[in-house]
């Protein structure tokens, strides 16, 4: 099949894996909001021709290169439409499954959801609606589970990535379906043998249609030390457990096993990173993080991810921790390595209110020294909080607007998060790099200015239209016409009125 755009995160595995995992039955609708080149609608048409697929996109140049690609493979059941579902709310079908892969922003999710929630619950309270979420901004998901009529049902993996967060809307209508497994001791006891797994498969389809239920504790407690404790423990079967459908539902004390067990074995960081999201860990899990950091230091930036608490003697021993990691810092010959840790120690240091002043000079010193080496500066606007020097702020910016003119737009586009930490002129920027990613002719420039509001600053509405008009008119004189009505609506949209 002939694709056109491989720039999306979520391949055609991971998108197969998705979907066969939402267990739904020959007819059920999906609708994806913001469809882009059309890569959910294509899995549907290779691999789920039973399923009936709508995808509603802004651009009418993506549409139009989705509807080309499913005609020339004569997919039967999808759909692609040119709409701005923001501004047409009430044109959003009722749905089983609604698709959202990295949404804008919350403020355009509330409008969505608000008519998505009156559909679920007016034309048949008898159904599951299911939301699948895929939202890397640090925004999105959270804005989900403040949702009080959303419960969070399932986490999908695939080959231990975490791939989307599953929402199910709350429905007293909705009435388990008969069937649910039954875990007997014979089970219990076989858990090396296949015969759990086929089980543990089994519970897990039960639970997606079936939200609501949950195992008895004691089952889910004899499982969990069972997986904990078994000699070949590992990330996939600590992974069985969080695909289970059970995490929301653990108790402290088995949450507490298992975010012990996940400091102990490598690589394990994206699962602690959804344990403290999720949970608050108690002060036994601290304590057993801090003595395997000071064993190996590398588990620091798994130790960074834990909330800081508000605990005097916690506190000294991070600090007695972090003092003991600085001085291997000079021992480390591999730059890569040395400013990781270094950026643990920072983070650490200052999550914790702990003097902080040299390990940010180090820090920074190292990340000036990496700048042309690392693939991405970006990272440590992100996730690191701002240097309390200003020499050292000055030096970070330096740095950032050093980078490929696409990495600062990335950045930009988010900027809003950083801010608060960096104390920026967001406006002027914002308008700074929108102009200079428009000169150097970046496709995200373009892609950023669907996504914001269009300026009030005339001034700066007029310079943006003029970058524009010389862009589409360079794709004339290339007789090229790939993004030319994309620019047409732009500048129709941002000219001063």
């Amino acid at each position: 099949m002939k694709v056109a755009y491989e720039g999306m995160s979520s391949s055609y595995a991971d998108l197969r894996n998705v979907f066969t995992k939402l267990l739904l039955s020959p007819g059920s609708k999906v609708v994806d909001i913001g469809s882009g080149y059309g890569r959910p609608g294509f899995t549907m048409g290779l691999f789920f021709p039973d399923l009936q697929f709508t995808g509603y996109e802004i651009l009418p140049e993506r549409t139009n290169e989705a509807i080309q690609i499913a005609s020339n493979n004569k997919f039967k059941n999808i759909i692609f439409e040119t709409k701005n579902l923001l501004n047409q709310p009430k044109e959003i079908p009722d749905a089983d499954v609604y698709f959202f892969y990295e949404p804008t922003s919350a403020q355009t999710l509330k409008v969505l959801l608000s008519q998505i929630y009156k559909i679920s619950t007016k034309n048949n309270k008898s159904k599951l609606t299911r939301f699948v979420v895929r939202g890397e901004t640090g925004v999105i998901v959270p804005y989900f589970r403040t949702l009080n009529w959303l419960t969070e049902s399932q986490w999908i993996y695939n080959e231990g990535t975490f791939l989307y967060n599953v929402f199910t809307v709350r429905n007293s209508d909705v009435t388990p379906s008969a069937g649910a497994p039954v875990f007997s001791e014979d089970q219990l006891k076989q858990f090396d043998d296949p015969s759990f797994y086929r089980w543990f498969n089994q519970w897990r389809s039960y639970k997606a249609n079936n939200p609501e239920i949950h195992l008895p504790l004691s089952s889910l407690e004899y499982v969990i030390t069972k997986i904990i404790h078994s000699p070949n423990f590992n990330r996939q079967k600590l992974l069985l457990i969080l695909e289970s459908g059970e995490v929301p539902s653990l108790p402290d004390h088995l949450r507490e096993k298992i975010a012990i067990a996940a400091l102990k074995v490598a690589y394990f960081k994206d699962v602690l990173q959804l344990i403290t999201e999720h949970w608050s860990l108690p002060e036994s899990v601290y304590i057993a993080a801090i003595k395997i950091s000071s064993l190996n230091h590398d588990k620091l930036s798994e130790l960074s991810l834990f909330p800081a608490l508000k605990n005097a003697k916690l506190q000294e021993q991070i600090s007695k921790l972090l003092e003991d990691a600085f001085k291997t810092l000079e021992t480390k010959t591999d730059l890569r390595d040395s400013i990781e840790l270094a950026s643990s120690i920072y983070r650490l240091s200052r999550k914790w209110n702990l003097p902080s002043n040299k390990y940010e000079e180090f820090w920074v010193a190292k990340v000036d020294q990496y700048r042309s080496h690392f693939y991405s500066v970006n990272k440590f606007f992100y996730q690191m909080p701002a240097p309390l020097e200003s020499n050292n702020r000055d030096r970070m910016w330096e740095i950032f607007r050093s980078q490929d003119i696409n990495e600062q737009v990335r950045l930009a586009k988010s900027i809003d998060e950083v801010s608060e930490n960096w104390n920026l002129n967001l406006e002027a920027l914002k308008e700074e790099l929108i102009l200079m990613a428009l000169e150097h002719r970046s496709e995200r420039s373009v892609t950023w200015l669907d996504d914001i509001p269009i300026s009030s600053n005339p001034s700066f509405r007029q310079k943006v239209v003029s970058f524009l008009y010389e862009w589409k008119k360079e794709k004339e004189l290339e007789n090229s016409n790939y993004g030319k009505n994309h620019l047409s609506e732009l500048i129709l949209n941002w000219k001063p009125k």
